[in-house]
């Protein structure tokens, strides 16, 4: 059977039942926290890749002060990181920069973003990745200069020439602060607090108890969360960002949740988001106002 991704991931939702089936059929223990970390707290695949234990309050000060546990994403950290998703990011940044003042303007279409992330793996993809001495003493075994211009009009081999072309193009790219960053989350409003209940604080305590943090390639997560959804729901189409929908469909159709407190707690930019999910409830409706007359 051919499973098609949807556009809208509240689409592609599971149930209660099948999220809690998902979870408590995952026997390793990284699979468990990935799980639960994604669907019962909803948090952004790039939020758990950069997930670390000081973003955990379970039973510390804290937690204490809100009397319950949470993960608090923070603004930016103070660490820079050089993994794939941060160094593409800070690649692109770098470019539109450059971008926006060749052209004078404030914008840049889908199609140059594709084509910028190509760029960035085509460096990237299948080279190997030398150290300045190796460099220096291969363009000197090969009496090539260093300098690419100079390079281009060397008589040597053509494949030669592109060879060591690129390995000085990457070793430069490499060697830029362009290539790391300090994560932030997707926009300022990413940044917060994320309530989690007893069972999902006992989880998350016993993996940073072992690890610092996930330390996983967004393409590793993407394939091990869509193995493991094959093996255990195999009529579903399971990836990161269908279990933070399902997180967030959960807390709508649980009737407690308004489209601000959803906002709040799946942390989204625009409250339109939000509405998408909540629906209409005529009865919680007048049960609001019952509460209201009460009250007065």
């Amino acid at each position: 059977m051919v499973k098609v991704k949807s556009k809208f991931s509240a689409n592609d939702a599971l149930t209660p039942n099948q999220l809690n089936h998902l979870i408590e059929n995952a026997k390793d223990e990284t699979d468990k926290f990935i799980l639960t970390v994604l669907g019962r707290c909803g948090l952004r695949s790039g939020e758990l890749l950069h997930m670390r234990r000081s973003w955990v309050h379970v039973d510390d000060d804290e937690s204490k002060i809100r009397g319950n546990n949470y993960i608090e994403i923070p603004i930016q950290v103070n660490w820079w990181c050089r993994c794939e998703e941060c160094q593409i990011q800070k690649f692109i940044s770098v470019h539109l920069m450059r971008y926006k003042k060749k052209y004078k303007t404030k914008h840049a279409n889908s199609e140059w973003f594709l084509k910028v992330q190509k760029k960035f793996y085509k460096l990237k993809k299948g080279m190997k990745i030398y150290t300045e001495q190796e460099l220096m003493k291969y363009i000197k075994e090969h009496k090539l200069k260093q300098d690419i211009k100079e390079l281009k009009k060397e008589k040597k081999k053509w494949y030669e020439r592109w060879y060591i072309k690129k390995n000085i193009e990457f070793y430069k790219l490499k060697s830029l602060p362009e290539l790391k960053r300090k994560w932030e989350p997707k926009s300022t409003a990413g940044a917060g607090k994320v309530p989690v209940d007893d069972e999902t604080s006992i989880i998350l305590k016993a993996f940073f108890e072992i690890h610092k943090s996930l330390g996983m390639k967004r393409r590793t997560l993407y394939n091990r969360v869509a193995k493991y959804g094959l093996k255990i729901l195999p009529d579903k189409n399971i990836y990161p960002h269908m279990l933070r929908a399902t997180r967030a469909t959960i807390l709508a159709n649980s009737g407690m949740f308004t489209s601000v407190d959803l906002k709040t707690n799946l942390r989204w930019a625009n409250i339109s988001v939000a509405d998408s999910y909540v629906q209409p409830d005529v009865t919680r409706m007048f049960d609001a106002f019952k509460k209201l007359n009460k009250k007065e």
